[in-house]
């Protein structure tokens, strides 16, 4: 799981996954959640709704996130704009600028 956080959330770095890992509660046997034995090896997919709520919970409390990085966002622009609220409001009129 903590190659999962550092991979799939830019904000996260090896010592803040290992460090959610340890306040999960899976970080092999200090207390917290006794249906994994070593919280860092956990498979994403392995995972159950009660580790993802709790996932969930540490990833709110925890203070150390660095801000994302914008470089890989672009400018929607009118055009993309006037679709998407077309597509998924459906007004009778769409004014954009």
């Amino acid at each position: 799981i903590t190659k999962f956080l550092t991979n799939e959330l830019s904000s996260v770095t090896p010592n803040l996954a290992n460090r959610i890992v340890k306040e999960c509660g899976w970080d092999g046997g200090s207390g917290g959640d006794s249906d994994s034995d070593d919280g860092g090896a956990m498979n994403p997919s392995d995972l159950t709704d009660r580790h993802i709520t709790k996932l969930v919970q540490v990833l709110r409390t925890v203070q150390m996130f660095k801000a994302p990085d914008g470089s890989c966002l672009s400018p929607l622009g009118e055009y993309n704009l006037n679709l998407g609220i077309r597509k998924v409001l459906e007004p009778e009129y769409v004014a954009t600028a």
